[in-house]
């Protein structure tokens, strides 16, 4: 299999559409496929490494934080947001990505699903809520693209949003790749090791499908997750002169008016021995 060696760096920057359409065109992403690239991208802030490999959060229930702290909420379904462990067949696929089979597994679908024909409950949406405001992240993402299904929308901490379609991210990346699947099924090339940086602080991330999904239900695993904390955001504006309480004000104009009239009879004073 081809590893990801491109020199290029950033790989890829454009404009996220906005899922509202009221972000402005100034805020831009930026992808890597090195991890050192990345890194260098969000020097100077704390990184924190997440694999999945605690067995404390391996069960088929909804699953706890993260043991770096990562909330993953499923909305609206009730399977999968689960972590796995020992799964071989991602190993014996994807070992180039660095895979060791401890992986989180998350299934969504298109809302208002038929439940005759589609008789799994899988969730609407998933969220992945930090510990702390991040500027990006860095992971190894598997089967995230059969079909064009997998949307991830960024939620940042000005309450606006912006997504990506994760078939873009693996067409650019693997776009020079081939894999040879072991796992049975037409799948398509949905492996993808990939960073992302914004020009924003977000507070979380929101799986869900995109608008022209191949498939109903499209699932994705994740592993090797990294998250960069972004920096604190500039202090508010300096504090204005605190203004005069209005007896203040009306004082100091008393005290001028009153010393104009001393200074005039004064003067008159004054002249009068001369």
């Amino acid at each position: 299999m081809k590893k990801y060696t491109n020199a290029l760096v950033p790989i890829f920057v454009g404009s996220i559409v906005s899922v509202f359409g009221s972000v402005s065109a100034a805020s831009a992403y930026t992808i890597y496929n090195k991890y050192t690239n990345w890194q260098q991208a969000v020097s100077g802030s704390p990184i924190t490494f997440e694999d999945f490999s605690n067995p404390k959060f391996r069960t088929r229930k909804t699953v706890l934080p993260f043991s770096t702290g990562i909330v993953s909420t499923g909305y609206d379904g009730t399977q999968d947001n689960v972590i796995f462990g020992n799964l071989s067949w991602a190993v014996n696929v994807a070992g180039d990505l660095g895979v060791d089979g401890n992986l989180y597994q998350g299934w969504i679908e298109i809302p208002n699903a038929d439940r005759t024909k589609y008789p799994t409950n899988f969730y609407n949406s998933i969220t992945w809520t930090f510990p702390t405001a991040v500027q990006g992240f860095f992971g190894t993402f598997l089967d995230t693209a059969n079909g064009a299904g997998l949307l991830l929308t960024f939620n940042y901490d000005d309450k606006t949003s912006e997504s990506i379609n994760f078939l873009d991210v693996v067409n650019l990346v693997n776009k020079d790749s081939t894999r040879t699947r072991s796992k049975p099924g037409p799948y398509t090339a949905g492996d993808v090791i990939f960073g992302i940086t914004t020009g924003k602080r977000f507070t979380s991330m929101t799986f869900t499908s995109s608008p022209n999904p191949k498939y109903y239900e499209n699932g994705f695993l994740v592993d090797n997750f990294y998250f960069a904390a972004a920096p604190p955001p500039p202090p508010s504006n300096v504090p204005a002169a605190p203004v005069p309480e209005p007896l203040t004000v009306l004082g100091t104009g008393i005290a001028i008016a009153f010393g104009k009239q001393f200074k005039q009879t004064y003067s008159k004073k004054k002249s009068k021995r001369l």
